[in-house]
């Protein structure tokens, strides 16, 4: 889960280095294992990251296949 920042484009001073925390935008993360079928999956917050993903998060999920491939979402939280 991530709180947006400034931006990324060169004119914003170049393109910041977003490994391994995006560029400290990141409010938790957790790394769960998936298999086929309906899953539930919670990562517990504090008060303190409640609040600031409650102001703009968004939530990034990512995933890779036994293919090496990547998908990834990015969705805005809604209250």
């Amino acid at each position: 889960m991530l709180v947006p920042g400034r931006g990324c484009a060169v004119i914003d001073g170049g393109i910041p280095a977003w490994s391994p925390e995006l560029s400290g935008h990141v409010v938790k993360q957790a790394v769960q294992p998936i298999t086929r079928g309906v899953q539930h999956f919670s990562i517990p917050l504090t008060p303190a990251e409640r609040s600031r993903l409650a102001a703009d998060g968004r939530l990034l999920i990512s995933y890779e296949t036994t293919q090496n491939q990547v998908q990834a979402l990015d969705l805005r939280l809604s209250r």
